[in-house]
């Protein structure tokens, strides 16, 4: 009964669609690995909403590296679904986030990006965040 069911069950599901998130390993920063976002900047979050399934992040901003802002903030949209490769973003710390725009002028990130809190406790993450922003610091002298 238990074989029986099982086979039915995998009659049913979709072998081809994957339920996590996979991300390609972060290349060393260069000029064309940043072509392809609209705005990257160093903030703080303001304060965090939900809509549909979308986390709305507003930040404080501290430098824009890349983008045309004329404001002191911005928000920023992500998954709320971390399994669909949402950022978990809290209201700690700085960031320094990438971020697309899309047609109706909307930013958003995803976990794939080369976004990453300042201080991270994880050694990896922090390592590429500051040699990130090294490499941002030096585009504008």
């Amino acid at each position: 009964m238990t074989i029986g069911f099982f086979l039915i069950l995998s009659l049913f599901s979709n072998p081809g669609e994957e339920a996590f998130c996979t991300c390609r390993p972060p290349v060393e920063i260069n000029m064309e690995e940043i072509e392809d976002y609209a705005l990257i900047f160093r903030g703080v979050v303001q304060k965090l909403d939900t809509v549909d399934q979308q986390r709305q992040i507003t930040f404080k901003l501290k430098k824009i590296y890349k983008g045309d802002l004329e404001t002191d903030s911005v928000s920023v949209s992500t998954s709320l679904d971390l399994s669909m490769c949402g950022l978990n973003i809290g209201t700690e710390g700085e960031w320094l986030l990438f971020a697309y725009k899309d047609d109706t002028g909307s930013y958003s990130t995803n976990s794939c990006t080369r976004s990453g809190i300042i201080d991270s406790y994880l050694d990896h993450i922090k390592q590429r965040v500051e040699d990130d922003l090294v490499f941002l610091e030096n585009l504008k002298k």
